[in-house]
Order: structure tokens, then C-alpha cells, then sequence
């Protein structure tokens, strides 16, 4: 049982209060906090946060890298007003980018996909305390957020018109298509190609065409809206055609293709709009997902496996092995709802 796990009943609050858009210090929420610290007692403590082992290495990692205050839920603490206000819920905490940084170093994966990262841009925008540029937060720190977390070697990707969606790659594994115009020494933003719906905002999910030793290779990043109303089921389905469509226009069917990210929602579990959509794009573009444990959540509030890839024509995939991790066990409180997963190739 992983550190922070707390009982259903105590769960669900948080949840409940996330699609409400209420019980911020409220009663229910001091209770909850003391169920979580009386059961957090009992659990492991690993280093991981859930006593799952890091794998010696892996070839592909997606990780949304955000939080949410409803984590106070498991572990209270201070900055949590901060990044909700000054970072979006994105990759805001010093120490909570240490960590991202420490686990890719340690998993030497070759692409790496990752939602709500924190962006300099947002360093200079009007109005922000002094108290949210210095530490804990990393807009006290020098350079890019995304240069900071990934490997020594490693280029990337960022969506201009949602710049939290960024693809990571290894840059002796993968060449960007029309490297020479497109990408500013590790910077290859402008050979993403943002895939946009009538809902949820632009670049939910973006493409990323390039070159493998295998042959030509797509990446994308994809970060699906959140929700459980029939209006949100609507704007993933819209989101995953969207997607489906922009394939059939900007990579070849005979290109190998990986997609990973937050999907917000389990399709193997679920049933409605969004799981049609999910797949028609999967039957349309010869996908499977790649195997992991179905029993591990990778949203620790949501109690849901949604976090995973999908991939074709990947040497390996087939034998391919997932693990699903979460990395702030060291911590002083539970930072990600969300946990790290990576994939070894066979």
C-alpha cells in the first residue's frame, strides 16, 4: 500500500469538493486530514511513496508533473494557495522538481512526455507577489523549467498555446523532421504541431514528427479535459477526434506512433462519448496500449489508472513492461496527483 493511501470514505471528499469548486478549509476537510494522518501511519513509507522499486531504466516515461489542493487532503501544506494561484497547479515547488529531475536522470528513458510543467514565461507575468518568485517556488531559480528536468542530451518540445504540454527526447535517438529550421539548439517548439477542439482550450495534444535508427517516428503529448459530467465526456471525445483526424493529415501510416499523457479517463472502465472516440482513434491508427499494472491508480484522488501510452509500429512494444510510480514519498507532503509511469522496450 502506497504512503499517503487513506480510506474511500475519506477519499471521496476531496473529489467531491473538486467538482463542486468548494470546501476549501472547510470542516470536512480538517476531518479528512485527520483520517489520512491516522491511516498514513500504517503504511509504507518508501522512498518511492509507495514502496513500488525504481526499474533499472526505461525507454519511455509520461508524468504529469502538476498537484491540486485537494492533496491537503493527504498532507497538508503551505505553498499549496501559491501554486494554485501564481502556477496554474503546475510543476511550482523547488523540491517537487528536484524529484522529477532525480527520477528521469535515474531511468535514462529516451522520450519522455510531460503535462502541467511550469514555463518561465509565467515567471513574468503582472501582479505576482515577491513572495511567489522566491523559495520554495522555482520561478527563484535561473533558466527553463524544462531544461532543468530533463537529462543531460535531451531536446524538447513545448506546445506555444499550451506550453505545460512538452515532449522530452534522447537527441541521439530521434531527429526532428526539418531539424535545421525548426529547432533553436535544445529548443524544437516550432516543429510541434498543436492538435486544437471547440472545448478545453488549444494544444490538449500535440505532434511531434521526427527519425529514429528504425525509421520516421511521431510523438505526442496529450493532456485530456477533466471531469465526470456529460459535457466533459463530450469535450475528451472531441478532443481524442480531433486528434484522430489530425494524424490521418500530419503523419504517415507507416510511421511508427507513441501517444501518452494524462487521458482523465480510464476507457477500459468507462463507457460514453469519450470511450467511442478513444476507440475509433485506436481501431483508425492500429494502436494498442502498452501493458501495465490495472491494478495500480495513477491518480491518487481519482482511485483511476489514466496515465499510460499507446503506440504503433514501436520496436518492442509488444513485450513492452510499465510501471506506475509515485516519487514524492521523501518529501514533507505528497506533492503529485499523479503518478510517474515508465516503460521498458523489449
Amino acid at each position: 500500500m502506497r504512503r499517503w493511501r487513506i480510506a474511500r470514505a475519506v477519499r471521496v471528499v476531496p473529489v467531491v469538493c473538486a467538482l463542486l469548486g468548494g470546501c476549501e478549509g472547510s470542516d470536512a476537510a480538517d476531518g479528512g486530514t485527520d483520517a489520512a494522518a491516522a491511516d498514513a501511519s500504517a503504511v509504507d513509507a518508501g522512498p518511492d511513496g509507495g514502496g513500488r522499486p525504481r526499474p533499472p531504466s526505461a525507454d519511455l516515461v509520461t508524468f504529469n508533473v502538476g498537484t491540486t489542493p485537494f492533496i491537503d487532503f493527504l498532507g497538508r501544506a503551505d505553498y499549496r494557495a501559491d501554486c494554485r494561484d501564481w502556477y496554474d497547479n503546475n510543476l511550482c515547488l523547488q523540491a517537487a522538481e528536484d524529484a522529477v529531475r532525480d527520477e528521469l536522470a535515474a531511468l535514462e528513458p529516451r522520450f519522455i512526455l510531460l503535462q502541467e510543467m511550469w514555463f518561465a514565461d509565467g515567471c513574468t507575468e503582472a501582479d505576482r507577489p515577491p513572495r511567489a518568485d522566491e523559495p520554495p517556488f522555482v520561478c527563484a531559480l535561473e533558466g527553463r523549467p524544462i531544461e532543468r528536468v530533463l537529462p543531460a542530451g535531451f531536446g524538447h518540445a513545448c506546445a506555444t498555446a499550451h506550453p505545460d504540454n512538452c515532449v522530452g527526447f534522447d537527441r541521439d535517438a530521434f531527429t526532428v523532421e526539418d531539424e535545421a529550421a525548426s529547432c533553436d539548439g535544445r529548443d524544437c517548439a516550432a516543429a510541434l504541431v498543436g492538435v486544437d477542439a471547440d472545448c478545453g482550450g488549444p494544444s490538449r495534444s500535440a505532434i511531434l514528427r521526427g527519425r529514429t535508427d528504425d525509421g520516421p517516428l511521431a510523438l505526442v503529448v496529450l493532456h485530456l479535459n477533466a471531469g465526470p459530467t456529460p459535457e466533459d465526456q463530450a469535450c475528451r471525445a472531441a478532443q481524442l477526434e480531433a486528434l484522430r483526424l489530425a494524424l490521418d493529415a500530419e503523419v504517415d501510416g507507416g510511421a511508427a506512433l507513441l501517444i501518452g499523457g494524462d487521458f482523465n479517463f480510464d476507457p477500459a472502465v468507462t463507457d460514453g462519448p469519450d470511450t467511442e472516440a478513444f476507440e475509433a482513434l485506436v481501431g483508425d491508427h492500429g494502436l494498442s496500449r502498452l501493458a501495465d499494472d490495472p491494478a495500480v491508480e495513477t491518480n491518487r484522488l481519482l482511485e483511476a489508472d489514466i496515465d499510460f501510452f499507446l503506440a504503433r509500429g514501436l520496436p518492442g512494444q509488444e513485450a513492452s513492461e510499465c510501471t506506475q510510480r509515485f516519487v514524492d514519498g521523501h518529501l514533507d507532503a505528497p506533492f503529485f496527483d499523479h503518478a510517474l509511469v515508465s516503460c521498458a522496450l523489449e
